[in-house]
């Protein structure tokens, strides 16, 4: 395990998307923002992590009912596809593991579902983590793994150590093992647990929304960030998002 860099996080401005170009809009401005950040951060030692926030590549809420259909065979990517492979070029150029997010769909798990998922890509530009978002804030319109229970227990069987694999997966890398939380989800100790029971040392949250340090949600953020980091081994890394341009 390499001891000792850098990480950050890109609070970028993003599209909530109405097509798949949006994404595309956020991805080639997130091209100069981490090749900026990776300059400017490794002054002192080598950037080798940089994650994206929760919305950071189009956003995060696109759509339920007879739109959650559509909006899954005509505007979400595909994890992996085209758009993994641009930041897969990135990560190569720099050297470095890339954790983001994005509403997409995974028709290795169910067809016609869009799912909001964080993934991590190595510095060989492959994507080597996936995670779906397990918890919801309000009225999220993406699938979550306890809407298709019966799907998981048919892939993943009813073997208690595979489920707790398959809902908090951990990538084993030579900076660290890296486990990942969306948002909502580290309001609850027990999801960065699981990552914990998986082996995680490094337990990255990607969030949606800005905060302020006086208001109220900050506060309780800051409590959530506590509770997530309570073993002493455990490094925390956050990014929010920095705005929406369509808003």
């Amino acid at each position: 395990m390499m001891l000792q860099y850098s990480a950050v996080g890109i609070q970028n401005e993003s599209h909530m998307a109405l097509d798949i170009s949006d994404y595309w809009k956020d991805l080639e401005r997130l091209e100069t923002s981490i090749g900026y950040a990776v300059w400017n951060c490794s002054l002192d030692l080598p950037v080798k992590l940089v994650t994206i926030s929760e919305g950071g590549i189009g956003g995060w809420c696109l759509g339920g009912g007879d739109e959650h259909i559509r909006i899954a065979r005509e505007v979400v990517p595909e994890i992996p596809g085209k758009e993994t492979e641009f930041l897969g070029k990135i990560c190569k150029e720099h050297g470095i593991y890339l954790i983001a997010q994005m509403i997409a769909k995974t028709p290795d798990i169910m067809k016609d579902r869009i799912f909001n998922i964080a993934f991590i890509i190595d510095p060989k530009g492959e994507v080597i983590h996936q995670h779906i978002k397990t918890s919801f804030y309000q009225r999220e319109t993406n699938t979550a793994p306890s809407d298709i229970w019966n799907v998981y227990l048919e892939k993943y069987g009813d073997d208690p150590e595979k489920l707790l694999e398959a809902l908090y997966p951990v990538a084993k890398t030579e900076i660290g093992n890296i486990g990942t939380l969306i948002c909502a989800e580290g309001s609850y100790p027990e999801a960065a647990r699981g990552l914990a029971l998986n082996g995680a040392e490094i337990i990255s949250r990607t969030m949606d929304g800005e905060s302020d340090e006086s208001d109220s949600k900050s506060v309780s953020c800051d409590l959530q960030y506590l509770l997530c980091a309570c073993p002493k081994y455990w490094r925390n890394l956050y990014a929010w998002r920095g705005g929406f341009q369509n808003e």
